[in-house]
């Protein structure tokens, strides 16, 4: 099974400067590669692979929706040389439907994408 059938929501391409950082200091920066309402993929500029999956990090971004920064807590699915996949553990409902909308819009404009 393609692992894109699994989500739990459609994924969409977004390229906006991320911040990561960990419960000990650590703070890593980057760009989201793509996101849904669950979750982003990010690219980071130094690929630090002290990131493991499970570890809990808070996730700062800024969609173009020309709305407030997003900051919340996520945890790391997977990380490797390509980035950090992290599903949000706590995002605010307010966040959420500003990203459903935005992968929504997205979706209905890319229908194969």
């Amino acid at each position: 099974m393609n692992p894109a059938d699994r989500r739990k929501y459609a994924r969409m391409p977004m390229e906006v400067p991320a911040g990561l950082t960990d419960f000990r200091e650590g703070r890593w920066t980057g760009q989201t590669v793509d996101v849904s309402p669950f979750g982003v993929k990010v690219s980071l500029k130094d690929a630090d692979l002290s990131i493991k999956g499970g570890d809990s990090l808070r996730l700062t971004f800024t969609p173009p929706d020309k709305g407030p920064a997003i900051a919340t807590l996520v945890s790391v699915v997977r990380a490797d040389a390509n980035g950090v996949a992290v599903a949000f553990v706590n995002l605010e409902m307010d966040g959420f439907r500003r990203l459903s909308a935005l992968v929504d819009e997205y979706v209905r404009k890319n229908p194969r994408a």
